[in-house]
């Protein structure tokens, strides 16, 4: 869950976003495959 500040901590920078990708696409990949199964 995002914590938003009044600083920058809370922005996604292409560094976090490069070390998050791994993890966004594997829940992205999961998600698209459990529709499917659900919609079969």
């Amino acid at each position: 869950m995002t914590h938003f500040t009044t600083g920058d901590d809370a922005k996604l920078s292409d560094a976090m976003f490069e070390s998050y990708r791994d993890t966004i696409v594997a829940q992205a990949s999961n998600l698209i495959a459990a529709i499917a199964q659900a919609v079969k």
